[in-house]
């Protein structure tokens, strides 16, 4: 019955959260816009299927920009119950475990067709339970997109970072490549990331594209480099307790609704990223593309971080991705 219900939900205008006694409450905070953004329209996805068809018995709440949500806190709100879902990067998980970064390697994953392959895989769906004993369970796999660059200076060869400070989130593998390359790292939360670039606190950004469209982040600048070094992959999130205190018919039916959003949100972020760089155009900031003599230096550039972090990683998911069908071939070659 409940997937039968369905076509009508998506065919439907957007259900409010209104939280009954004796529901589950799901508070779902998170740190991107609403709209215009792959994490923020698969959450308000995922909270407009549970509120109508689990009315009654669940109950989600999605705060967009959530001024007290940090990847950084998301072990501790997930154990204090002060929200029971999150979607953090993968690159801000490393302190959790290392394993997590294999998603931020710098030209590992050579488009996201090889990124969905392998979070499908043996090894990537290993990486939903890696931190079980640490209190964090993933319930899926939300795609973002490749990444660009962009500057006070056109970006077309490694050597053009070099002197330029740039913002980050606390991603240990975004802070190595660029200090390789001679920049330098501010951190910095993706809410603050515009005004920073406005104000001239940082330089420049290296997002996705619908990151970069979404919170005006190319208005500071007169180019952005469609480098596609590395991606933005998110992970949705429980507290284990959480998850397995559910009753078990909603936490089933939870778990088909997820699969769903997933499905449908992961593919619309294709559609995203290309109307994001579209409109990224229009607003007349030219988008610089690498050649293949291009992207070759900035390959052999950012080669060391595999090194510096494959061990912790795990070499056996370097290997699983570069062996995949789509993703044959050495790091150089691509």
């Amino acid at each position: 019955m409940l997937r039968a219900a369905l076509l009508l939900t998506l065919l439907s205008g957007p259900a409010l959260a209104v939280c009954d006694p004796g529901e589950v409450t799901i508070r779902f905070p998170h740190d991107a816009p609403a709209t215009g953004h792959p994490k923020g329209e698969a959450a308000a996805f995922l909270a407009d299927l549970v509120n109508r068809e689990l009315d009654g018995r669940a109950c989600m709440v999605v705060e967009a920009e959530a001024g007290d949500y940090s990847d950084a806190e998301v072990l501790a709100g997930l154990a204090d119950g002060r929200w029971q879902m999150a979607a953090p990067s993968m690159g801000n998980m490393g302190e959790i475990s290392p394993r997590f970064l294999v998603f931020d390697l710098p030209f590992l994953f050579r488009d996201m067709a090889v990124v969905l392959e392998y979070q499908e895989s043996n090894l990537g769906r290993g990486l939903l339970t890696e931190a079980v004993d640490e209190g964090l369970l993933g319930l899926a796999f939300w795609a973002d997109g490749m990444k660009a660059m962009s500057a006070t200076r056109r970006l077309e060869a490694p050597t053009d970072l070099e002197g330029l400070t740039f913002g980050t989130q606390d991603a240990l593998i975004e802070q190595d490549y660029f200090a390789e390359l001679g920049a330098e790292t501010h951190l910095l939360s993706p809410i603050a990331m515009a005004e920073a670039l406005q104000t001239g606190r940082v330089a420049g950004q290296n997002s996705t594209w619908t990151d970069i469209s979404a919170r005006g982040l190319h208005y500071a600048h007169d180019s952005v480099t469609e480098s596609n070094h590395g991606l933005v992959q998110y992970m949705l999130v429980t507290a284990p307790d959480f998850w397995e205190g559910l009753d078990p018919e909603l936490r089933a039916e939870l778990e088909l609704l997820i699969e769903l959003v997933s499905l449908e949100r992961n593919r619309f972020a294709f559609e995203l990223a290309n109307m994001s760089k579209m409109q990224i155009r229009q607003d007349q900031v030219r988008v610089v593309q690498l050649d293949d003599v291009q992207r070759h230096a900035w390959v052999v550039a950012m080669q060391p971080t595999w090194f510096r972090f494959g061990g912790e990683i795990g070499f056996d998911q370097i290997a699983a991705v570069i062996h995949t069908e789509r993703g044959a071939g050495s790091m150089i070659d691509r």
